[in-house]
């Protein structure tokens, strides 16, 4: 039925291979219809060239952001056919869009813009029905915002499309004009307000005064009354002004101002009394009012009424009072401003268009903070420089999806930071730019204490660490009426506890964002998400004003540590252990301080030559001393010392162990994957507590020497699922050697075979694994012992299961002739071995 055929289609849809002419006929067929087809120009800017199909040769639209800035991923021209692209621009930034399912959502793309389009072509075939195909594209550019250059061009086309102007187009409407003025000075008056209402029916419509009193309204034909309003003058009404098609109707208005009262005061420092230069603002009207730097001195004239005045003044927190006025009469209302931090509020966001500084500067002003905002919208241009960030004693720095690094500001920031500035950095993607990626910035950890671990900490839970600034506030960053924009939050632990603290945890563990300063000439605050995330008001104001208050709170002047408080080292029978600890004078000042050391209670021969030791502020010392192993000790013999250290009324208690060694040794050399709980159950079950070496993870030992294994007469090793390096060849040969001297190792890998050279077991594996070949292509269910071999006897079947993500890469083996089958596969093939030395049977 062509009746019902639409007379606009939004095309939001398209090909990146702008030479694609396989929807040309379509196209060809919708226009030979009557139906206006628009499209979208496509998503693959900035480059050149890269206007998609069908795009390319039909009306298409690219997308602006809220500062009629072309959008850096809109697709821009020539077409293949030299034709200039895109025909126009529309909004396509942070566009609110409905969504399927009665939703609605926030997206960018030039699938935002082209429905813009749309709509006004909609609009104008409403206003002219009588509208060709051309007639209506020409209203579109002709009438469009002009913008770049020249006019037309491949990255706005026309311009951005101006709705207004292109129906005032197409309708050939009349106008009303005119200036609103001052009745007894004659001077403009900006902002004033014109009310247009139809006498009978049609649209109402209003106008606003621009800064020289002027106003313009396109009205249709019909007969109007026009009411005029601004703040401190009587509204005007004129009646029955009419207006013909193509005519313009000038209506000037000359308003009386109302009887006014005074406010008046005087606006000073807090405490010190000095008066400041500040700006006085009347809320919810057009009023302001400067006081003079030299008295701080004000005033206003006001209506009759109450007025929230609020005032301002760089360096101190914003003051607000309720005053009354009275008409010819003066009320007295002087401020008193508490000094604060200059503050610079960088906005790094609009570069990429996701700013969302509005979450930042919603907590400051709750907060009655006076800031300044730098805005990041073109790169390099716009990043501020060192000596900009250090003429504020604040810097608040919201990266959403960049990071300082990212756009080269590493070095000012730096640079502020040895300043003695103190930094506020936010952002979910700042840690895994400027310490994780392969463009990292040192400033990262040399500066902020910090380093990247995780890309997700795959919760959206935060706790806040007990006494530390953020005590009291735990966060939720998705969610409620935050930006709800949290996707990868970083994880981040710290690199020198000296110098920072944790004050937030992930709920799933890990550090969620540290302070940053102490003992150092500057502060920071870094949060490895973003503070829009944060899913209340009142929680984003709270935790920027403990950051703000800490950055102004006093240096430490006491606390010392003892670190760390207790530990444990392991020597052999009649060897000496060698214990450290470390004393740190937390103090950034005040006078150097003594530190008493006692050894308490202890059964091993000890040598622990301190009593008393002096630190200055910020100062640490390693101490060092012995203790002797009995030579007849037994097995996993202990004896436990502790040593008092005493300051003021500050102490500690260090406590050290020095042990004889187990009977088995637990090296844990998992890298992927942690199974060490599954070994010492199993080892418990038997009865066994072994000393245990961790070779990589949270707490890395390395590699254990040869010196640590032949302490012991058994050692238990695994690597797990470690497709990297199972087994370097200095921990083969190490390993040679531990069982060349008697060793008895119990070793368990699922990759050590195949990363081998060519997969091929190498002259270790042969000599002393007793592994001749293995493969992979027939892997392991189950592990059923072997009849009659020293373990395997009577064991099993036992079925092989395996977490998510570890695969099962189990290896089937041939021995060599000296080797034993200790288990075999569900297929009767080997996958585990018993080897022992050829002649002496010393090492097994």
């Amino acid at each position: 039925n062509p009746a019902l055929a639409p007379d606009v289609v939004n095309n939001s849809w398209g090909n990146s291979n702008g030479s694609s002419t396989v929807f040309q006929d379509d196209v060809q067929r919708l226009l030979d219809a009557g139906i206006i087809p628009i499209f979208s120009a496509g998503n693959s800017g900035p480059g050149s060239g890269t206007v998609g199909s069908p795009g390319s040769y039909s009306f298409a639209v690219g997308a602006t952001d809220a500062d009629d800035v072309i959008a850096s991923f809109s697709s821009r021209g020539p077409s293949p056919w030299g034709k200039i692209k895109p025909d126009v621009s529309a909004p396509g930034v942070k566009v609110l869009s409905s969504l399927p399912g009665g939703g609605y959502g926030v997206y960018n793309g030039t699938s935002m813009a082209a429905p813009h389009v749309s709509g006004l072509t909609a609009l104008l075939l409403q206003a002219d029905t009588a509208l060709t195909y051309s007639q209506t594209t020409r209203l579109l550019t002709q009438t469009a915002v002009s913008l770049g250059a020249p006019i037309p061009n491949n990255a706005y086309g026309w311009g951005r499309v101006d709705a207004y102007n292109a129906v005032q187009s197409a309708l050939n409407a009349g106008q009303i004009v005119g200036v609103v003025s001052d009745k007894n000075t004659a001077h403009p008056i900006a902002g004033a307000e014109i009310l247009i209402t139809p006498r009978h029916t049609g649209y109402t419509g209003t106008a606003v005064a621009n800064d020289k009193g002027f106003y313009r309204r396109g009205v249709l034909e019909n007969d109007y009354n026009l009411t005029v309003s601004a703040f401190g003058y009587q509204p005007q009404t004129r009646l029955s002004v009419i207006v013909t098609a193509g005519s313009v109707v000038t209506e000037d208005f000359s308003l009386p101002p109302l009887p006014t009262g005074v406010i008046t005061g005087v606006v000073a420092e807090a405490d010190s009394g000095i008066p400041l230069s500040a700006t006085i603002t009347v809320e919810n009207t057009p009023i302001t009012a400067a006081a003079n730097p030299l008295n701080g001195q004000y005033a206003l004239a006001l209506p009759a009424g109450v007025y929230t005045l609020s005032v301002a003044s760089p360096g101190h927190r914003i003051g607000r009072a309720v005053a009354p006025v009275t008409v010819n009469q003066t009320t007295r209302q002087d401020f008193s401003l508490p000094v604060a931090p200059t503050i610079l509020l960088v906005d790094s966001g609009p570069w990429y268009n996701a700013s969302q500084i509005s979450y930042y500067q919603q907590a400051l002003d709750d907060l009655d903070y006076y800031y300044d905002t730098r805005r990041i919208k073109f790169i390099p241009q716009d990043v501020p420089i060192s000596a900009t960030l250090q003429a504020y004693d604040v810097v608040i720095w919201s990266a959403p999806l960049d990071s300082p690094g990212y756009i080269n500001a590493d070095g000012a920031l730096k640079d502020y930071l040895k300043a003695g500035g103190k930094l506020f950095l936010s952002g979910q993607d700042v840690a895994y730019f400027d310490d994780g990626s392969w463009f990292a910035k040192p400033y990262y950890r040399d500066y902020l204490k910090a380093q990247f671990i995780a890309d997700d900490a795959k919760t959206d839970k935060i706790t806040p660490v007990s006494g530390e600034i953020f005590d009291g506030l735990p966060l939720t960053i998705s969610g409620g009426d935050g930006a709800n924009n949290q996707q990868f939050p970083d994880v981040i632990t710290l690199t020198d506890s000296d110098f920072a603290a944790q004050t937030l945890v992930y709920t799933l563990g890990g550090n969620a964002g540290p302070r940053v300063g102490h003992c150092l000439p500057y502060r920071a605050v870094v949060l490895p998400f973003g503070l829009e995330g944060v899913n209340r008001r009142t929680d984003r104001s709270q935790l920027l004003n403990a950051g703000l208050n800490w950055f102004q709170s006093p240096r430490q002047s006491s606390g010392f540590s003892a670190t760390p408080l207790a530990q444990t080292q392991v020597g052999n029978f009649g060897e000496t252990v060698t214990h450290t600890f470390r004393l740190y004078n937390q103090a950034e000042l005040g006078a150097p301080r003594q530190v008493t050391l006692a050894l308490n209670s202890h059964s091993w021969t000890v040598d622990f030559p301190y009593s008393a030791i002096t630190l200055s502020p910020c100062q640490s010392a390693t101490l060092t001393f012995t203790v002797h192993v009995p030579p007849d000790a037994d097995w996993n013999a202990q004896d436990v010392l502790t040593v008092s250290a005493q300051s003021g009324a500050e102490s500690a208690v260090i406590t050290r162990i020095s042990k004889a060694p187990a009977p088995v040794l637990l090296v844990d050399d998992d890298r992927w994957y942690d199974y060490e709980d599954k070994f010492l159950q199993a080892l418990a079950t038997n009865g066994i507590t072994p000393d245990y070496w961790s070779v990589q993870g949270a707490s890395p030992m390395g590699s254990p020497p040869l010196s640590v294994l032949q302490r012991y007469p058994m050692v238990v090793w695994f690597t797990g699922y470690d497709w990297f390096q199972p087994l370097t060849p200095d921990e083969e040969a190490v390993l040679q050697k531990y069982l060349d001297g008697g060793g008895r190792l119990f070793f368990s890998s699922q990759e050590y075979l195949y990363v081998l050279p060519d997969h091929k077991a190498d002259q270790f594996a042969r000599d002393y694994f007793g592994v001749l070949s293995h493969t992979e292509y027939i892997t392991s269910s189950l592990a059923l012992g072997v009849a009659g071999n020293p373990i395997g006897n009577d064991l099993g079947p036992y079925p092989l299961t395996f977490p998510p993500g570890y695969r099962n890469w189990t290896d089937s083996l041939t021995p060599t002739a000296a080797a034993s089958p200790a288990m075999t596969g569900q297929s009767g093939l080997p996958n585990a071995l018993t080897h022992s030395g050829a002649a002496t049977h010393t090492w097994h």
